[in-house]
């Protein structure tokens, strides 16, 4: 299956959403605390496990630069309106996202990077032999996600 088809084909449901939930628990819990200081820790964590990492890798490699992790990526360019904390924050001009998001707005950010997540691994599942030689467009990988939340 080629890579625009899964990007056309993804749908983030609310079981995806509780799969996804469940798996950055888990691989949390598997670190043993080791994402301490980020606002995301189950999303930080399930970036590290096989298939969502490929599957970002793909997506991500013709992806901005200047961000210092995945984690601020994917934020700031999926929900734009971080970009200008981020930036403070780099500049060390402003906080950390979690001193200054309020909780709802962090567990929004958080559902959107598991969405992100889970449409990396789906690219990942669907595409693995060939990760290397497929051309992900980074737009349509954002435009997926932001579809998947109306954002």
């Amino acid at each position: 299956m080629q890579a625009k088809t899964v990007l056309s084909r993804f749908v983030f449901t609310k079981e995806l959403e509780a799969e996804m939930e469940r798996l950055g628990q888990a691989a949390l819990d598997e670190w043993r605390g080791r994402t301490v200081g980020s606002a995301f820790p189950r999303a930080v964590a399930l970036m590290s496990r096989p298939g969502f990492r490929e599957g970002i890798g793909a997506a991500l490699r013709h992806a901005p630069d200047g961000y210092r992790t995945y984690e601020d990526m994917l934020l700031c360019e999926l929900m734009p309106g971080y970009g200008e904390a981020c930036a403070a924050f780099y500049d060390e001009a402003g906080k950390q996202i979690k001193d200054v998001a309020s909780p709802e707005e962090l567990r929004q950010c958080e559902r959107v990077l598991f969405c992100a997540l889970a449409l990396a691994n789906e690219l990942f599942k669907e595409i693995y032999p060939d990760l290397d030689r497929t051309d992900i467009a980074w737009d349509d990988f954002v435009s997926t996600v932001r579809r998947a939340f109306s954002l």
